[in-house]
Order: structure tokens, then C-alpha cells, then sequence
């Protein structure tokens, strides 16, 4: 394959060149053989979106990997200096200085205030993108608000575009501050969820994708994956904060969702930290057939809403950790959960959702219900659901630590059944490990709540914790400490 570098077409580096028509001219050079375009080390501005067509791999260096920012605040908070008198300090155009970036980076400057504007590097099916960093100038800490602009890498199954059935590779990325990071869309509108048109009426073909290897600290979306019908594998993320200048950590508490789902089947996603955002994962129907189905393994999710489930569909989550945090305080919503699952009433899919192995913490009760209402008024909950059909839900070998430090009386598990069918939610062989929790076990309530849709098995709970004494709830082989360290077995079945 041939080796073209973006210099040899007119790029220049530092940031003050738009260097966009040199960055495809250089991709158009291997278009029809194929070929690497090489983007040295530098910070190159890009002031308009470029194509990556089929064959062709766009690739920088490691170093993009290491974020400019925190290395260097480490280094003044160490007592180093890159150049006299040279100050990161609040919100500004320091941020985007050049001396701060090591390796490939790109300084994105295209489709301010337009999220269906083109992105910064848009791909066709089989061809590449790694090894390279983004920083939006439009964006904090550059700037002091969010700004709506298209992705940084984006891969648009659409009418316009139609060579994307072969996989896309995108790895080793660093994305400072972007408002999107990734977006692998089915059609050409980002926020649109095409609610009731179908796939093929606005695309071709979509395959097998891979997003491996990224880190950053997205402002409004960091992976977005939309109308995929194929196995997505998301592996390797870390989404965290990249700096803490105040209007930058400001906006990612409250409004960044580190990955959002609208109608996608076969998510593969393992090998996840993500810290501080609004949202951690989020599903939402779309399309005509509107549920999403996806498996993760090893995530780790620390935000306001660690996972909100709005579409209908299969989940499968294992080995995963979830804690509910407002980090700073920053967020001022009086609704949180460390999970919220809610029904899709649309959707002719029935669901199943699976938490095998899982850890929630926090200080905060635990508020499953079935129907769709208000909730405005559920404030600080582990687990939320709302259900509109006959789903079923279970959680097994899971541990809940820490509820109730805070005085709260609301019960851990609240059940609302106000719908047809019957929806069940298991508890298998979890344990609630704290001394904190002073309010009840679970409550049930609705006039279509019936015995036996919500059951506690094998599990094990603190004596400082209420059972009880609903009769429809029922608990089977449960343990409960005593005071004195004695345990007494508890069976409940009306």
C-alpha cells in the first residue's frame, strides 16, 4: 500500500492554517489503490469536514493518545514549565496552544453550530482511522459554553454514501473535548431518531463495525451508535475528565451522555470507565422497529445516571460497577439513578434485562415501578423502572452498599404495576452490605400489582434494614443478620 504524508500535499502544523483540502487532497491521492495518509506530529486546523474512502487508512502517532491538558497541569503542579510566563488559567484560547499537544492532533474547526454538518473525518466501509487526538476550538475549555458541532469521526450509512457495508476501524483516538466524539449513523441526521421509518429507507447497508482504544472527555456525546442492524464492538474506553477548568467540567456533569443507543442490535461493549457525566449509557428507540440489544462485560460507570435504559430490547450486563455521583455538585436535576429502565409503550418487542455479577453504591434507595408517569418527584434511586408491558427483569449475585447514610425512609425497592400484563423482577442471591440502610426493603403498589411479580431469593440483608410485610412480595431463602451476629432464615410466599 502507499504512504502519503499530509506535509508533502501543503499541510502545515500549528493550528493556524486550515489544512483541510490539504488532508483530502492527500487522501485522494491513494483513493483508488489504497494507501495510509500519515498526519505527523503537530496540531493541524481543519475548518471543513474530509471523506475517507474505501481502502484508505488516515493515521497519526501514539503520543495522541496522552492528554495535553492533565500532563500539563501535572507538570505545573510539579513546578515545570514549557515557555515563560505561559498559563493555562480559566476558559481561553490557550487551551488550544500548540506547545500542549504531542503528536497528531487536530485542531477541529468545522460545522460550528451545526450537528448535521459534515464531520470532521467522515468513512467509508473498510477504511481506517487511528492514532490520532481532536480538540474543538469551539468547545470548553477553549471556549466558556457548549456549542453544537458535528463529530469528530463519523461514519454515515446514508443515500449519499452508500459503500459502508465493510467494517470501519476506528482506535487509538484522543478526543480532549468534543461536543461528539464518534458517530456510526443510520441515515445523515444525527439527532433525529427517525422514529417510525425504516432503516432501509434511509440508508443502504451498514456492517460490522470496531471502536477499540479511546479516551477523552466528550461534552455532549461521546459514542454515538444509531440504526445499526450488526455487531458494533466497543472495547477499551475511557471517558473521564481531560482537564477541570470549571466551564469544562461544568458542562460534561451536566449534559455529556458517554454512550448513546438509539435502535442498535448486537452492542458488544467491554473494558469501560466512565467518569463524571450526566449519563453513562443511554438507549432510546428509533427507526421502525425501535429496540436496542447489547451485551457489556467489565464497565465501570460513575455519573449522575450510570445507565438509563429507554429502549425496549435484550440486555445482558456482567461484572460491572455502577455508582451514582454528582461530582462537584455541578448538577443541579433532582432526578437520579444509578440505573433507570423505561419501557418503551411503542415498541411490539417484550424485553429482558440481566445484571449477573454487578456492584451499585451510593447513598440512594432503589425505585422500580412499572408505569410510564410522572417521576419528577423520584429523586436519588438505584434502580428505576418503568414498565408497559410483560418484561422481565433480574438481578443476580449483585451487591447494594452504602443506601440510606443520609437518613433517607424511602423504601430500597419500589414496585409501581399500574399496566397489563405481568412484568416480573427478580433478586437472586444479592446482598445489601451495609449498616446504613435504615429504610424498608421494598414496597408494591398499583392497582395491577399482583403476588409474586416481585421476588427476593437467596439473598441476604443487614438487620438495620425493614422487611416487608406486603405479602405479594415475596422472599424465599433470605437471610437476615441480627444485632448480635446471628442470622435467621426468612421465607415469605403468599
Amino acid at each position: 500500500m502507499d504512504r502519503v504524508n499530509i506535509l508533502d500535499f501543503g499541510a502545515m502544523s500549528g493550528g493556524k492554517v486550515d489544512c483541510s483540502s490539504f488532508i483530502q487532497a492527500a487522501i485522494d491521492s491513494v483513493a483508488d489503490t489504497g494507501g495510509i495518509v500519515s498526519i505527523p506530529s503537530g496540531l493541524f486546523r481543519m475548518e471543513k469536514g474530509v471523506t475517507i474512502p474505501m481502502g484508505v487508512t488516515v493515521e497519526g502517532f501514539t503520543d495522541a493518545t496522552t492528554g495535553p491538558w492533565q500532563n500539563w497541569l501535572d507538570s505545573q503542579d510539579k513546578g515545570g514549565s514549557i515557555a515563560a510566563d505561559f498559563h493555562l488559567g480559566s476558559h481561553g484560547s490557550n487551551w488550544a496552544d500548540p506547545l500542549l499537544f504531542k503528536g497528531s492532533w487536530i485542531l477541529a474547526c468545522n460545522g460550528i453550530g451545526d450537528t448535521d454538518a459534515p464531520p470532521t473525518f467522515r468513512l467509508e466501509g473498510n477504511s481506517t482511522i487511528r492514532k490520532l487526538g481532536f480538540v474543538h476550538s469551539s468547545q470548553p475549555p477553549v471556549t466558556s459554553s457548549l456549542t453544537p458541532c458535528p463529530p469528530a469521526i463519523g461514519a454515515y450509512s446514508s443515500l449519499d454514501l452508500e459503500k459502508t457495508r465493510d467494517g470501519i476501524t476506528v482506535e487509538d483516538i484522543s478526543l480532549a473535548n468534543p461536543y461528539i466524539g464518534i458517530a456510526f449513523v443510520i441515515g445523515s441526521r444525527i439527532e433525529d431518531p427517525y422514529f417510525g421509518v425504516m432503516e432501509n429507507n434511509v440508508t443502504r447497508s451498514f456492517g460490522r463495525h470496531r471502536i477499540h482504544n479511546v479516551m477523552g472527555g466528550p461534552l455532549h456525546t461521546g459514542i454515538l451508535i444509531k440504526g445499526l442492524l450488526d455487531t458494533v464492538d466497543i472495547a477499551n474506553i475511557q471517558f473521564n475528565y481531560s482537564n477541570y477548568e470549571h466551564s469544562y467540567v461544568k458542562t460534561r456533569m451536566q449534559t455529556a451522555t458517554d454512550f448513546h443507543f438509539v435502535r442498535a442490535d448486537g452492542m458488544n461493549i467491554q473494558n469501560v470507565l466512565s467518569f463524571g457525566a450526566y449519563r453513562g449509557l443511554y438507549t432510546q428507540p428509533g427507526y421502525g422497529s425501535r429496540n436496542v440489544s447489547l451485551r457489556a462485560v467489565n464497565i465501570n460507570i460513575e455519573s449522575m445516571i450510570p445507565i438509563m435504559l429507554d429502549a425496549n430490547g435484550m440486555y445482558e450486563i456482567s461484572n460491572s460497577y455502577f455508582l451514582m455521583v454528582n461530582f462537584a455538585g455541578y448538577n443541579t436535576s433532582k432526578k437520579s439513578a444509578c440505573v433507570d429502565i423505561n419501557s418503551d409503550p411503542d415498541c411490539p418487542h417484550q424485553s429482558v434485562y440481566l445484571f449477573n455479577n454487578c456492584f451499585f453504591q451510593n447513598s440512594i434507595p432503589c425505585d422500580i415501578r412499572e408505569n410510564a408517569g410522572a417521576v419528577d418527584d423520584v429523586d436519588d434511586t438505584v434502580i428505576r423502572i418503568h414498565f408497559t408491558a410483560s418484561h422481565h427483569i433480574s438481578f443476580g449475585n449483585c451487591m447494594f452498599w452504602g443506601w440510606g447514610a443520609f437518613g433517607r425512609k424511602t423504601p430500597v425497592v419500589s414496585f409501581t404495576h399500574s399496566h397489563g400484563g405481568i412484568p416480573t423482577c427478580s433478586f437472586r442471591g444479592c446482598t445489601w452490605n451495609s449498616e446504613s440502610f435504615n429504610g424498608s426493603l421494598a414496597e408494591l403498589q398499583g392497582d395491577k400489582a399482583s403476588a409474586g411479580v416481585l421476588v427476593f431469593s437467596d439473598c441476604r440483608f443487614p438487620y438495620s434494614l425493614e422487611l416487608p410485610t406486603d405479602r405479594r412480595i415475596w422472599l424465599k431463602s433470605c437471610i437476615v443478620a441480627n444485632r448480635d451476629g446471628s442470622y435467621k432464615l426468612l421465607d415469605q410466599i403468599s
